[in-house]
């Protein structure tokens, strides 16, 4: 009930300063659903949604308020990334993990980002595949399955004398014409940055994993129509396979580098990612001169932060 009053207070207020929705509402062109999403979304954006008002509208009423969760969403997304690029950082900054004894056992919980919840599900599903089903044991359930590997990872970790590869992880990310150019979209219906089967991701997130990872992504374009869900999307370009750095260039690096190089950090090397100082996508090299060992979370801040890095005379990393 309390919430309910919430969102209802909130909408009218949002309805009271934006007269297209409000008259679309009043029409009957859009529900109440449709408005109750935009006051939402609109909550710390306010003058982005009073610009792209008539965009939102548009594509609510075209589209059924499931399907317009969705676009609400990646706007949002669209809308963060131009207030700020501190958007992504503070998102990397949210992350926590609490392991919390309990009677008879423990309780394990927390948040991680789009590209971190993709990569530990593939690795916890990938050490503990499902038993067969005619096995002497019922066989377990997927979040039995990943307890079990998630504590097998850690006592593999525990019993390792040698620090192995680090691993690489295969990510599959579509991504639609005009952001990968960097226009502004012409229709919100036709926008998409996202990890296949997964979460929505900003531009600069898709930037950063496509530093240091083998990636492949798909640039498509959305139909224009009422109805997403019967509606596929047209592929424009499947790309290439993404030149992650090899084996020798890493390890020269890593020996080059010794800890991350983000100016005042010296994490060691088990923490660490290869940055293209200018970027793979953009045209920049993958050689020697144009990589640099980063932590993960100085990686973070350099491309969902907006910083720059360069190297400097002297062979150092200055901020730009």
């Amino acid at each position: 009930m309390w919430r309910d009053a919430v969102r209802f207070v909130r909408t009218a207020r949002h309805l009271r300063g934006h007269g297209r929705t409000a008259k679309a509402l009043a029409a009957g062109d859009v529900q109440v659903e449709h408005a109750e999403q935009l006051a939402e979304v609109a909550r710390g954006r306010e003058e982005l949604a009073k610009r792209d008002e008539h965009l939102l509208v548009s594509a609510a009423e075209r589209v059924s308020p499931d399907d317009f969760v969705k676009v609400a969403r990646r706007w949002a997304e669209l809308a963060d990334d131009q207030l700020s690029k501190e958007k992504g950082k503070h998102n990397w900054e949210r992350r926590h993990l609490h392991v919390s004894p309990i009677m008879g056992g423990g309780r394990i919980d927390g948040f991680v980002d789009p590209e971190s919840t993709a990569i530990v599900a593939a690795a916890l599903d990938a050490l503990m595949p499902p038993n067969p089903k005619d096995g002497p044991e019922a066989p377990r359930t997927l979040s039995q399955r990943r307890a079990d590997a998630l504590v097998e990872m850690c006592q593999r970790s525990l019993g390792s004398r040698a620090a192995s590869s680090r691993a690489k992880s295969n990510v599959d990310i579509l991504i639609d014409a005009d952001t990968a150019t960097g226009k502004a979209p012409t229709d919100l219906l036709h926008t998409r940055c996202d990890i296949a089967g997964g979460s929505i991701l900003s531009k600069a997130a898709v930037e950063r994993i496509l530093c240091d990872s083998a990636a492949e992504y798909a640039v498509v374009r959305r139909p224009f129509a009422r109805d997403l869900a019967h509606q596929a999307s047209e592929v424009l370009d499947l790309g290439r396979r993404t030149r992650a750095p090899s084996a020798a260039q890493r390890r020269a690096v890593l020996l080059r580098d010794e800890h991350c190089r983000y100016p005042g950090c010296r994490a060691p090397v088990s923490w660490r990612d290869i940055h293209h100082l200018d970027p793979w996508e953009h045209g920049g090299a993958t050689d020697l001169d144009n990589l640099v060992a980063l932590c993960r979370r100085h990686h973070v801040t350099v491309h969902e932060g907006g910083r720059k890095l360069v190297r400097g005379p002297d062979g150092d990393m200055m901020l730009l």
